[in-house]
C-alpha cells in the first residue's frame, strides 16, 4: 500500500487535512476537518490494498463512526489478547490489526498477526508502509512476481539471516550447551547447594565460555562448579534389553548414545552428572 501523506496534520492544520484528538478514556479518536475528503482518500487506500473492504453503499453517519484504537510497539504483538466483545466486530470482519512494521522474521511476523483472529473470533489485518523508509526499500529490491511487500520482506530477512548465522555453528553449539548448564546451575543455586566460590567459577565460565571448546566448557562445569559429589562415573551397559539391576540407574549418553548405569540416587537427592563410561562425555 501506498504511504499516506497528511502534511500540516494536527492541531492547526488547513483545510482538508486530518488530525488527531483524545477523548476522555485517553484514546486517539480522528478529528475529520474535512469529512468528504476524507472519504474519498479512505475509498482510494481501500481499493489499493484491501480486497473484499468496501465503503460503498454505506451511509454517510456510519463512514463518520469514530473507533476506539490501541496503539502499541512490537512489544504488543507478543503475549497480549486484545479482547473482542462486542458481536458486532465479528459481523464486520473482526478486529483489524494495522501493521505500519514488518519484521525480519517469520516467527515474529507470526505472533503479530496472532493478536486477531483469536479465540473462534473473525480477524482481519492490512499493512500500510513508508515506501521512503530504508528498511522497506532495502527489504522490497527484489519482489517477485505475484510476491506481496510485506511477504518480501520478510523473505529478504529469513536470507539475510542465513548469511548472518552462516558459520556460527560453533559459537550456536557453545550456546546450546551454556543454556542447559545455565538451568542445572540454578537449580542449584536456588536450593542454596552452591558456595561462593562456585557462584564466581560459575560467572567465569560465563564471561569466558567462547574461549573454550564445548567440552572444555563441560570440564570446566563439572570440576569447578558442580560440587564434586554430584559427579560420577557411569559404566557401560553391555545388554541393553537387559533390566535395571537394584540400586542403581540409566542414563543415554547424549553424544554417544551409551546407556550408562550409576548408582540411583536416594529419595530426594539430586541427580547427579555422570561422566559417559564410553566416551567421556557428561550429561
Amino acid at each position: 500500500t501506498e504511504p499516506l501523506q497528511r502534511e500540516g496534520a494536527g492541531e492547526g492544520a488547513g483545510d482538508g487535512a486530518q488530525g488527531f484528538e483524545m477523548d476522555e478514556y485517553g484514546h486517539a479518536r480522528v478529528a475529520e476537518a474535512d469529512e468528504e475528503a476524507q472519504l474519498v482518500e479512505q475509498q482510494r487506500l481501500l481499493a489499493e490494498g484491501q480486497e473484499g473492504i468496501q465503503l460503498e453503499g454505506l451511509s454517510l453517519e456510519t463512514r463518520r463512526q469514530a473507533w476506539r484504537i490501541t496503539v502499541t510497539t512490537a512489544e504488543g504483538g507478543r503475549g497480549h489478547d486484545y479482547r473482542v466483545v462486542d458481536p458486532a466486530i465479528d459481523e464486520a470482519g473482526g478486529l483489524l490489526l494495522i501493521l505500519t512494521w514488518v519484521p525480519w522474521s517469520e516467527r515474529e511476523w507470526i505472533q503479530f498477526l496472532g493478536r486477531t483472529g483469536r479465540q473462534d473470533h473473525a480477524g482481519q489485518y492490512a499493512v500500510l508502509l513508508d515506501a521512503e523508509d530504508e528498511q522497506v526499500c532495502m527489504g522490497t529490491q527484489d519482489r517477485q512476481d505475484g510476491e506481496s511487500n510485506a511477504r518480501t520482506i520478510l523473505r529478504h530477512g529469513e536470507e539475510e539471516t542465513s548469511k548472518l548465522l552462516k558459520g556460527k555453528g560453533g559459537e550456536i553449539a557453545k550456546g546450546r550447551l551454556m543454556h542447559k548448564l545455565t538451568s542445572r546451575f540454578w537449580t542449584l543455586h536456588k536450593l542454596q547447594k552452591t558456595s561462593k566460590r562456585q557462584d564466581w567459577e560459575w560467572k567465569r565460565l560465563c564471561e569466558n565460555y567462547l574461549d573454550f571448546s564445548p567440552d572444555a566448557i563441560q570440564q570446566v562445569f563439572c570440576n569447578s562448579v558442580i560440587p564434586p559429589k554430584e559427579l560420577v562415573l557411569g559404566f557401560a551397559k553391555l545388554n541393553k534389553d537387559a533390566p535395571i539391576r537394584s540400586g542403581l540407574a540409566e542414563q543415554t549418553c547424549g553424544k554417544c548414545g551409551t546407556i550408562n548405569l550409576f548408582p540411583k540416587p536416594s529419595q530426594g537427592q539430586e541427580v547427579p552428572t555422570v561422566r559417559c563410561g564410553n566416551c567421556g562425555a557428561m550429561d
